[in-house]
């Protein structure tokens, strides 16, 4: 069975450290996508906060990969409003994840009393959730201790560079 790393990114950075993560462990990569253009909305994170107050799940394209093919699923995502995006809710509630090993990374400034594992968590009652990985001011040893307690892969760290 394979990896699949899950992302959503809106200013690149989660997806720098997924592709980072993909470089080390391999593995397929995904992205969420939200179905209108985020880059054209002006108070982006204000609207997710509307969004999560409101309970409303934005709609995200729906191309999702088959998650038969996967045993083991990263999920990355910045830190809006101390939780995940409402658009990764919207993937959750999407995706069939039942049985999967779940392992959650996420980018963020300051994501001191952030949530939102014990929130995702919540949502996949029916998986094995990993511990989360704080990748934003993270280093590369970073990167390898949360693969290697995770058990994501076994590591050659001399053949991977920092991003």
């Amino acid at each position: 069975m394979k990896t699949l790393i899950v992302y959503f990114s809106y200013t690149q950075k989660t997806e720098k450290v997924a592709k980072y993560i993909q470089k080390i462990i391999g593995g397929d990569l995904y992205e969420i996508k939200p179905k209108n253009d985020l880059k054209e909305r002006t108070n982006l994170m204000w609207h997710s906060l509307y969004l999560k107050g409101v309970r409303i799940k934005p709609d995200i394209e729906e191309n999702l990969p088959d998650f038969d093919d996967y045993d083991k699923i990263a999920i990355g995502y910045p830190i809006w409003w101390f939780t995940a995006p409402q658009y990764v809710f919207s993937f959750l509630d999407l995706a069939n994840l039942k049985d999967k090993d779940i392992y959650l990374f996420k980018t963020s400034i300051d994501s001191d009393g952030c949530k939102s594992e014990q929130q995702i968590a919540k949502k996949l009652t029916e998986c094995r959730v990993h511990s989360c990985l704080d990748g934003n001011n993270c280093i590369e040893d970073d990167v390898m201790t949360w693969i290697n307690s995770n058990e994501l892969v076994e590591i050659d760290s001399k053949n991977a560079d920092y991003y």
